[in-house]
């Protein structure tokens, strides 16, 4: 990490640690920069404001969006909203200029007079809602804005579009405006690249997909998902070999291989869209982690910085409110990070910055959203939208050069310029070259047998046919034969962009596959055999599986098992074949692959697929037969599964509003006929039974398959216990799945027997699918002698079901369970028993507790919770606000009445529970606080909280601390009030300021002096 001096002693001094919101013309003064780093401004507001984007257009000019219009549509009204904030609306907004307006914008500056400020801006388009991103190209702009992806026309360059946007796509999500499509960026092959967050669902001509990476082929309106997984995504680059990196929260960055899968929060997110690919690649390894999550990120190539800068990922911080840089090193296939340090820190907790771009005379332009809020603001909330600035960072020797107009440029030129290092000239150039020759009848490039000898040459040439639409195979065997790996890996991915391949391109892949020295290489083979299904794909994928050096690649084997399994429809019997010889067994990459094929082909459940795993484990070696009918087992038990939706995850999970589900399991598909399938499979399994020495795992993959003679096995060893071969333990387990009708009685035995309490667990699973009304005495029965875990398990088992939950409340009534046992939040699923019974035991003992908190409320819940990490708060400040607003009825420490619960003993350190009895405190109202409405016989309604009742009369509390005495005799009728006399809406006039102040008094742990 480089240091100076003088901002050593910065950080250590923390001299502008407290600042907030530096005016315009003093926050660049105020940034520590690293050494031979400046920083200036560019522009910034009132002319910019909330920028999200930062980009020279074919001119040289720089262009802005304004996100303006952040963080709701303009004109849709929501109609459901869950606990992350994903917003459901009322309807799909029209294209513009038809649909909604906005206010965002899109925005050109320029400096015209030299002094390096920006002193132009020309509003491009106004009224756009929710933009995210903009790309030039093909006479115009590319605008994105979900659900669209539009094209603004441009063709006289007057910076007017020429009419209305033609629509390319439709149907990006538009659920949450910190996660939609963003950051449109040119791949080096022609493609327009784009990523999507983690909190919307798109569904784009058949394809269904959260996050990830897509791209779109213009010339061909082709649309690809390019990746899937890898968190909530905000920018995109290219290195000058063409890598792919992505700039995501929870790592620096991930290096993004064609067709990868990568991690995914899936409660949250929803699973993979692949049920079967047994794993996701990772982050890019790197040596520490700082700051995040990163924004905007971008591989630096050019002359304006010094030089140590050259080809490192350079990203904002954005809630670091820095920018950072890393040193990148190859790695197998991949590349690893090394931090290098901070670019500049901005000493401003306003500072957000959200993108990076490289200028033409190769300084770096960055946008400053410059908010207060920069955790997750409130959509609700009143913020301030009046900042925004534009910085330049330049180095020492930086020296500004006449802008080049690509347009004006001939094709020898523009050919020449696609080598420059500056990525701007480079890109922009090849864009405006291949834009021309889909223009043309003719191609504009020459034709070629060879490449250049140089990896940066031979690149440059290869793309520029590749983005003009004139690849031939000459090219491409070329590419497939040159010198530099890096050349040989986009030759093989441009081949399979391709819709077919040629007999000698085939023939020259497979032998790549089985020699090519670079692991980067074989890499992108597997992502391109992917693309191919057919026998010569299968054929050169099995090829790699015979690699030893590809299986210690941390990208590889996972690439290899992707392709792979699609192959398994088509290419069957090749596959099969190859795992039924030793030689596909002799190493861990293709032992590993094979265990997964067994797994995956045991989860079709089919014939065909069962048929060919007995022919596997048939001609296996006998060394890792045991682990192969491990994996057998785990497919059958994987039988079934569907892809579900996106979920919850965890946030909030006590409070949630909870649903009522069936306790047992839906029968799956072919359960009745799994011993017919495949005979040859489960007589196998039976064969290797009759064994001394058989592992158990044989016993169970038969009973998975439904055998009656393995059925008629396990029910001979159950009764032979301690003589029985197996491990008695596991014969339980087993009985307690496969053998229905003794199940019951066996978990009972199991659950009264202490030296079998390593199977508590799996038997209480089967009390629970076997309806707990039924073994309800017996649980109530030993409940008192089981380790708290098990009575937490035995609670929620009998209060999901309505009879056994009623069973469990009697005996708390009884005093044979006691109430202080029980959870509010493991209550809330009897609301969903209509039992008036239940009910009333329920409040008499805990109270009135509904189902729990609804979406809408679990989404300001999370709001507030951001905007409470965001900063601390000052409790002497929230003792005044307390005693304002809480204190009236409650009383912490030493203040406030004591009408409503005493919060000192309280648990006031979980935040998420004291925002839940804030935010919805109907959810739960204790027993000794329910309010009650008393109707007099004058008409006279009364309503509040008991203070004393006796033979004569009663005494309520209203909210204003006011006691109403009402004689007995006087009252016409009384209930329960369904609703908390506290308000709902306690922390809606609090500042977020407020707020923090005083939950900083609530979560004191002693009285303020």
């Amino acid at each position: 990490m480089r240091t100076s001096t003088s901002w050593v002693l910065l950080l250590l001094t923390g001299t502008y640690a407290a600042g907030q919101g530096y005016p315009l013309d003093e926050a660049a003064s105020k940034m520590t920069t690293a050494p031979g780093i400046h920083v200036r401004l560019f522009a910034g507001e009132p002319e910019i404001r909330q920028p999200i984007l930062v980009k020279h257009g074919p001119r040289g000019r720089l262009w802005t969006i304004q996100y303006l219009q952040y963080p709701k549509p303009a004109g849709l009204t929501p109609v459901q909203v869950d606990r992350w904030s994903r917003t459901v609306y009322d309807r799909i907004p029209k294209p513009p200029p038809r649909g909604p307006q906005g206010a965002d914008k899109i925005t050109i500056m320029e400096d015209t007079n030299g002094d390096g400020r920006a002193d132009t801006f020309v509003d491009f388009i106004r009224g756009l809602n929710l933009c995210t991103s903009i790309e030039f190209g093909y006479g115009g702009v590319f605008v994105l804005q979900p659900p669209y992806l539009l094209h603004y026309a441009d063709a006289n360059h007057d910076d007017v579009p020429d009419g209305d946007p033609q629509v390319l796509i439709t149907g990006f999500g538009m659920e949450d405006a910190q996660s939609m499509a963003n950051h449109l960026t040119w791949g080096p092959d022609g493609w327009l690249y784009g990523v999507n967050g983690s909190t919307v669902t798109c569904r784009i001509r058949g394809l269904e997909f959260q996050q990830g990476v897509w791209r779109y082929h213009v010339a061909t309106d082709r649309f690809e998902l390019f990746s899937e997984g890898g968190g909530n995504t905000f920018g995109l680059t290219f290195d000058a070999m063409g890598r792919l990196l992505q700039s995501t929260n929870g790592a620096p960055m991930l290096h993004v291989l064609q067709g990868a899968y990568y991690y995914k929060s899936f409660n949250k997110h929803g699973p993979l869209h692949n049920l079967y690919t047994y794993g996701h690649l990772p982050y890019v390894k790197r040596d520490q982690m700082t700051g995040g999550p990163p924004t905007g990120g971008t591989i630096y190539y050019g002359s304006g910085l010094p030089t140590q800068y050259e080809g490192q990922y350079i990203a904002g911080d954005f809630l670091g409110h820095n920018t950072f840089s890393w040193n990148l090193k190859p790695r197998g296939s991949t590349v690893e990070a090394l931090f290098d340090g901070y670019l500049l820190k901005s000493n401003d907790t306003w500072f957000g910055p959200t993108d990076l771009c490289i200028a033409p005379d190769g300084s770096m332009y960055l946008s400053d959203f410059h908010d207060q809020r920069t955790a997750h603001p409130d959509p609700e909330a009143k913020w301030d939208r009046s900042n925004g600035r534009i910085y330049r960072i330049f180095g020492d020797s930086v020296k500004t050069r006449p802008t080049v107009d690509v347009r004006k440029q001939s094709i020898e030129q523009l050919r020449k310029q696609t080598l420059h290092k500056n990525p701007w000239i480079s890109t922009r150039s090849r864009v405006e070259l291949a834009g021309r020759n889909h223009q043309s009848d003719h191609s504009l490039l020459p034709r070629l047998a060879d490449l250049p000898a140089e990896t940066l040459p031979a690149l440059a040439v290869l793309w520029n046919h590749a983005a003009a639409g004139c690849l031939t195979d000459s090219i491409l065997s070329s590419a497939l034969s040159h010198p530099s790996e890096h050349v040989r890996t986009w030759g093989v991915r441009l081949a399979g962009d391709q819709p077919m391949l040629s007999k000698s391109l085939a023939a020259t892949l497979l032998t790549m596959a089985a020699h090519d020295e670079s692991l980067r290489v074989v890499c992108q083979l597997t992502a391109t055999a992917r693309r191919h299904l057919s026998p010569q794909a299968t054929q050169l994928l099995l090829a790699i599986t015979d690699r030893t050096d590809a299986g210690q690649d941390d990208c590889i084997p996972l690439m290899t098992w992707w392709a792979i399994e699609p192959q398994l429809t088509g290419n069957l019997p090749a596959i099969s074949q190859h795992y039924c010889t030793a030689h596909a067994w002799e190493h861990a990459f293709s032992r590993d692959i094979g265990l997964k094929i067994i797994r995956r082909l045991a989860a079709s459940g089919k014939k065909l697929e069962l048929d060919a795993i007995a022919a596997i484990l048939a001609a296996m070696p006998d060394s890792y037969r045991v682990t192969a009918v491990r994996s057998l087992d785990l497919g059958l038990r994987e039988r079934g599964s569907q892809l579900q939706g996106p979920g919850q995850g965890t946030l909030f999970s006590d409070f949630a509003e909870q649903r009522h589900q069936p306790i047992a399991p839906k029968p799956k598909p072919n359960d009745k006929d799994m011993q017919t399938l495949s005979p040859f499979l489960t007589n196998y399994l039976l064969d290797q039974l009759v064994k001394p020495g058989v592992p158990v795992i044989f016993l169970k993959a038969a009973l998975t398959l439904k055998s009656e003679q393995a059925t008629d096995i396990l029910i001979r060893e159950y009764q032979l216990k301690n003589k029985s071969r197996w491990d008695q333990t596991e014969i339980i387990k087993l009985a307690l799945v496969h053998l229905p009708g003794e199940s019951l009685a066996i978990a009972r035995k199991v659950l009264t027997d202490p030296s079998f309490s390593n199977l508590h667990d799996a038997a209480l699973r089967c009390i629970e699918q076997a309806g707990p009304a039924r073994s309800a005495p017996f649980l109530l029965h030993i409940y008192g002698s089981l380790p708290n875990s098990h009575k937490t398990i035995i609670r929620g088992i009998m209060l999901g079901e309505k009879h056994s939950a009623l069973a469990l409340l009697i005996a708390v009534d009884q005093k044979a369970i006691p109430k202080t046992d029980f959870q509010l939040s493991e209550l809330r699923i009897t609301s969903n028993h209509d039992t008036p019974q239940l009910q009333r035991l329920i409040e008499e003992h805990f109270g009135r507790i509904t189902t729990g908190t609804r979406e809408e409320i679990l989404a300001e819940m999370r709001r507030l919770n951001n905007d409470l990490r965001h900063a601390s708060g000052d409790p002497t400040a929230g003792r005044t606000l307390f005693l304002k607003h809480c204190g009236k009825c409650h009383k912490l420490h030493d203040v406030g009445e004591n009408v409503g619960p005493d919060l000192t003993g309280e648990n006031r350190q979980d935040r998420a529970a004291l925002l839940s009895n804030i935010v919805d405190p109907n959810a739960v109202i204790k027993s000794d606080y329910l309010a009650v409405i008393v109707t007099t016989t004058s008409g006279q309604v009364v309503s509040g909280l008991i203070k004393s009742r006796n033979a004569n009369q009663i005494q309520i509390v209203d909210n204003q601390l006011r006691v109403h005495t009402i004689p007995l005799n006087a009252i016409e009728q009384s209930k329960v009030s369904d609703t908390s006399l506290m308000p709902t809406d306690l922390l809606k006039s609090l500042t977020p300021t407020e707020i923090r102040d005083l939950f900083s008094f609530l979560q004191s742990s002693k009285p303020m002096d």
